[in-house]
């Protein structure tokens, strides 16, 4: 049986995403690496970053 922190503890892992993508306008390197490290302090060091440039065929711009 678990107790209620381990509980809660697990639904927190369950909640946290394995992968994210972010787009990127221009050549920001600058950018990418701010964006990298805050997703790693937020979500863990193993969640899989993809960064894509926001001017790729069938990327959602607004």
């Amino acid at each position: 049986m678990l107790t209620k922190y381990q509980f809660n503890r697990f639904l927190y892992q369950l909640s946290l995403p394995k992968k994210v993508a972010v787009s990127v306008y221009g050549d920001a390197q600058g950018y990418c690496n701010r964006v990298e490290q805050i997703i790693k302090d937020n979500f863990g060091a193993n969640t899989e970053i993809v960064f894509y440039k926001s001017s790729s065929p069938d990327c959602w711009n607004n």
